[in-house]
């Protein structure tokens, strides 16, 4: 089992790293492109439809991906699918009707119609089945197929986005690549018959929101000081100011999930069948991981500190002073680490519904947080602000997770 984790680890490290290859070189594009407006205005419309597409999930990805791996059938397998893609139907509309509700704040009429152009990226949420492909052992297929997809796509960022005034092209190419990716992951599910889609009963759907509830909780509330983190400094901020947070924190997010992401998706199944047989095994490998994960993650930090006033140079007089900001982000990918591992894989995976609970009242917690630091900058909040307040959010999130899991270890 070892082996094959460690295989399939490695096959979605690389196709994970084609995804964030691209970004890497499409980010910085529009950041000199677009300018720090014109930036401004695509991280706050992708922050804001990220954290709807949450809702769309509804920590989907854990529960429904632990229900799939243990099923002892295909029909247990296809009741799931269903019920699950049912209730993800009904929270696209609660999605929808949240994002009109605060769209028709007039501070945020310059972003409008860009998250409008975003829309297809929220009804991707519907038609994604990463939890299915988790479940059933199919996460390098996947993997391969949202490369192929977005490879296609994003390129033509470099072909149509060629200023200030290509902003809503640029987001629509964003939308466009989760659309086209997830659909095709739907399409190959059915023909392969990973699942039967069928008629789910109320019941069914309203089990599958309940159990996936609090760990909703727990990714929403996580989000308040991430995706939602921007939409707020978009409200107090001028868009040239959100475009000067939202460049260095993408850099930040892409270092740190190009690793972390794959890691995760291949070992909470693996881990979470393990578990019901040799939980001290399955303890042992989260130990091992998160050493490694943290390792690597240190040596990026060193790299971001030191270098990103050099990276940022390279981008344009738009972004002067944004030395400040990675010295004080360089390292919040390894708090973000530390919190992946020790939540997801030993608080869900291994845990119970005790732990469960653990892990939805630490990102409780960790919000509270955030809220109360936010309140105090108000109205003067700026993008050194929200990025202190990001680091020290999660960093208590990080500790709050280490510090149940190894109490449990001790137990």
């Amino acid at each position: 089992m070892v082996r094959h984790m460690m295989q399939d680890t490695l096959w979605v490290t690389v196709l994970q790293g084609l995804n964030y290859l691209i970004p890497l070189f499409v980010w910085p594009y529009l950041i000199v492109v677009l300018g720090a407006e014109g930036f401004g205005i695509v991280g706050f419309a992708l922050s804001l439809v990220q954290f709807l597409m949450l809702v769309v999930d509804f920590g989907f990805n854990l529960t429904a991906t632990k229900q799939i791996a243990t099923a002892d059938s295909q029909d247990a397998i296809d009741a799931v699918s269903s019920a699950t893609l049912y209730a993800k139907m009904l929270l696209f509309g609660v999605a929808v009707i949240i994002g009109a509700v605060v769209l028709c704040l007039p501070q945020f009429a310059v972003y409008r119609v860009a998250v409008a152009m975003l829309l297809p990226m929220l009804l991707s949420s519907v038609f994604s089945m990463q939890w299915l492909y988790q479940g059933t052992g199919h996460i390098r297929r996947l993997w391969i197929i949202n490369s192929a997809c977005r490879l296609v796509i994003i390129p033509l960022t470099f072909v149509i986005v060629k200023g200030a005034a290509d902003v809503l092209a640029a987001v629509g190419i964003q939308a466009a690549a989760y659309f086209v990716s997830a659909l095709a992951g739907l399409v190959w599910a059915l023909r392969k018959r990973l699942f039967v889609f069928r008629r789910s009963s109320w019941q069914a759907v309203r089990a599958s929101l309940r159990e996936s509830l609090p760990l909703f909780v727990s990714t929403a509330t996580s989000s308040v000081y991430a995706m939602l983190l921007v939409v707020v400094l978009g409200y107090f901020a001028a868009t040239q100011e959100v475009g000067l947070y939202s460049a260095v924190e993408k850099i930040i997010r892409v270092a740190c999930y190009a690793l972390l992401i794959p890691a995760l998706q291949v070992c909470y199944p693996q881990i979470s069948k393990l578990a019901a047989t040799d939980k001290q095994a399955a303890l042992r490998m989260v130990r091992l991981l998160c050493g490694g994960l943290v390792a690597v993650m240190l040596v990026i930090g060193c790299v971001l500190f030191f270098g990103g006033e050099q990276l940022m140079a390279l981008m344009g007089k738009d972004y002067t002073g944004s030395a400040q900001l990675f010295r004080i982000m360089a390292f919040i990918p390894v708090f973000v680490v530390i919190s992946g591992v020790y939540g997801q894989l030993d608080l869900i995976a291994i845990g119970g519904e005790r732990q469960k609970k653990q892990f939805r009242n630490v990102y409780l917690f960790g919000a509270s947080i955030a809220v109360v630091l936010v309140v105090c900058t108000i109205p003067n909040l700026t993008a050194v602000h929200t990025a202190s307040i990001l680091l020290v959010t999660e960093a208590v999130v990080a500790f709050g997770m280490a510090f149940f899991a190894l109490l449990r270890h001790r137990a």
